[in-house]
């Protein structure tokens, strides 16, 4: 099978026997239409190409050694970080007043949870019990 290159560009009759897609796109055009674009989902549209083609396509060019620009990523979903670093404190707290195992134990049949569980375990949950006990007097 003969080599593609700029001046041979792909055809357009949908997937090739390897079961890949040409989009008869060449080179040049690619370029062309990567500088002018403001991101990849517009050469996609302009080109009548996938975004992750084209992606994998400017991809392919840089290696290659084709300057092509650099696009802005897409906004990202804003992550709210005070509010996360606020439940990761919080479920850490939650983790240091309970021993370990106790929420594992804690969502089984109390049978289940009687017969699998440690006697330290068992002995401090206990003593917390009773702490909170005197506690309400």
């Amino acid at each position: 099978m003969a080599r593609r290159t700029s001046e041979t560009p792909p055809s357009t009759k949908g997937p090739a026997k390897g079961g890949r897609a040409d989009y008869n796109v060449t080179v040049e055009q690619f370029v062309r239409a990567w500088q002018a674009a403001e991101s990849a989902q517009e050469v996609a549209d302009k080109l009548g190409m996938p975004k992750p083609i084209v992606l994998a396509r400017a991809s392919g060019y840089r290696e290659a050694g084709i300057k092509l620009k650099h696009m802005k990523r897409g906004r990202r979903d804003v992550v709210p970080v005070d509010e996360m670093n606020r439940l990761i404190e919080q479920l850490e707290a939650e983790q240091q007043s309970h021993p370990p195992g106790y929420e594992r134990l804690n969502q089984m049949p109390p049978e289940e949870a009687a017969r699998q569980a440690d006697p330290e375990l068992v002995r401090r949950i206990v003593e917390k019990v009773l702490e909170a006990l005197k506690g309400d007097r």
